[in-house]
């Protein structure tokens, strides 16, 4: 069983130079999902279907860093309007070896920056999945 501290992510910058944002991230979502297309025909007591194209959305947040080429801030600053889709890699047990790795192309839907008063500046980005992910796992 995976602990989340142990997760990993990274996305390339707009220099597709792949950067570890990791120590900045405390909540990560990924949802995959496909299109479903109804082909009930005439007589049929209820709904059938055939699956379809295959989608996924990535969301996540954590804390503001500004850290020259590696911080949250500064990827996201640049992907924020890329219009390029970028590669990721998400590993939900983190990223040694034999660790499942998923990989694939996304763009940065939104960006949202938070500056409570009473608690840390943090960040959240929507990220939309381009194409389709590949299953694969860490090596050494």
């Amino acid at each position: 069983m995976a602990h989340g501290k142990d997760a990993y992510f990274a996305i390339d910058d707009t220099g597709a130079t792949l950067r570890n944002i990791s120590p900045y991230v405390n909540s990560t979502d990924v949802e995959y999902s496909q299109d479903l297309h109804d082909d009930t025909c005439y007589g049929a007591i209820g709904h059938s279907f055939a699956g379809g194209l295959t989608n996924g959305r990535i969301t996540i947040s954590g804390l503001w860093n500004d850290t020259a080429d590696v911080g949250s801030r500064t990827v996201f600053k640049g992907l924020r309007n890329h219009p390029t889709p970028v590669d990721f890699e998400w590993g939900p047990e983190g990223s040694g070896s034999g660790a499942e790795k998923i990989t694939g192309t996304c763009l940065v839907e939104s960006y949202t920056e938070s500056a409570p008063v009473a608690d840390l500046v943090s960040f959240t980005a929507s990220i939309q999945i381009s194409g389709a992910v590949t299953d694969g796992t860490f090596s050494a």
